[in-house]
């Protein structure tokens, strides 16, 4: 259960993702995730975290859109009902493939390790979940299993992220949002 200020935070979030802010770059990039709702989340809980991730895409240039269709996905994200084994306490992972096409690769996020993590963050497990999935998608886009020192691309989930993600801060390098902008450039569905 979210306090006041908190649910404030979200709902400005919500907001600012929604509409009426100001793009960092001129050139806005599409792409059409497909999201495999395994978990089963309440309608709300999956609807808020597709829209928060996708407030952090839209800050680096990159309108995320959720579609249902397979066949107009680049990129797939699973929620998974269970933690996947052996898989430490990372909230999800991304199985990166070398191809010409984006669709090849795949990345996941365990909602259990999600809710773990959202307890000892202290956090509503829709803003845990909503990084983790911005996180996953990083690395099917950047087509990398690397990480930065600040940011979204962090190797681990913190509070310092939770806290950005709630002021609508949370973001990539701008290192990372240049290489970003450069592979949809020449990324092949």
């Amino acid at each position: 259960m979210c306090n006041f200020a908190r649910c404030c935070g979200i709902a400005a979030v919500l907001l600012w993702t929604l509409g009426g802010a100001t793009r960092q770059t001129q050139n806005i990039h599409a792409i059409h995730v497909r999201l495999i709702d395994l978990a089963q989340l309440d309608g709300p809980v999956a609807l808020q975290a597709e829209s928060l991730a996708a407030g952090i895409f839209r800050r680096a240039g990159v309108e995320l859109d959720f579609v249902d269709e397979a066949p107009k996905a680049e990129f797939w994200l699973e929620i998974l009902k269970q933690r996947p084994r052996p898989h430490g306490d990372a909230t999800g992972f991304a199985v990166l493939v070398r191809s010409d096409r984006s669709r090849d690769s795949y990345a996941a996020v365990s909602w259990p390790i999600v809710q773990g993590a959202a307890r000892e963050l202290n956090a509503p497990e829709v803003e845990v979940l909503a990084a983790a999935m911005a996180h996953e998608l990083g690395h099917l886009v950047l087509h990398s299993s690397g990480h930065s020192r600040t940011g979204l691309m962090k190797p681990r989930l913190d509070r310092a992220q939770i806290e950005l993600l709630e002021r609508g801060e949370l973001s990539f390098t701008k290192e990372e949002t240049a290489r970003l902008v450069e592979r949809l450039d020449h990324i092949a569905p």
